[in-house]
């Protein structure tokens, strides 16, 4: 019976959070969106993995430290390739950008401004 009174406190709730969302959207710049969209794939891809937002930050900073050896990996590969441009390396590079940004994100969310351990 509880659950049925919350049921409206809930909807308002969520058109809340929907009018935050579109005031926040709005005043973003094009290419933020799109990357955002291009981290929230990789994340939805990584759905069944667990455990990033209890991660201590030494832990993150490995996993960032990772993540852009395997990018700056790429890097390399691509400029010593001979015949020019190398599209599938500035494929793999950027997806390893996107792999570090998430990282990065993990690290914010886990320790927001001024909340420091």
């Amino acid at each position: 019976m509880n659950e049925l009174k919350l049921l409206p406190e809930r909807r308002k709730y969520e058109e809340l959070q929907k009018d935050r969302a579109f005031e926040i959207i709005k005043n973003l710049r094009n290419e933020v969106i799109e990357f955002a969209e291009d981290m929230e794939k990789v994340l939805k891809e990584n759905d069944h993995k667990h455990g990033w937002d209890e991660m201590s930050y030494h832990r993150l900073y490995t996993h960032i430290k990772t993540e852009f050896e395997e990018f700056q990996r790429e890097y390399i590969l691509t400029c010593h390739r001979l015949d020019g441009r190398d599209d599938a390396g500035i494929a793999k590079m950027r997806k390893e950008a996107i792999d570090i940004a998430n990282f990065c994100m993990f690290f914010c969310h886990n320790y927001p401004k001024g909340e420091y351990p």
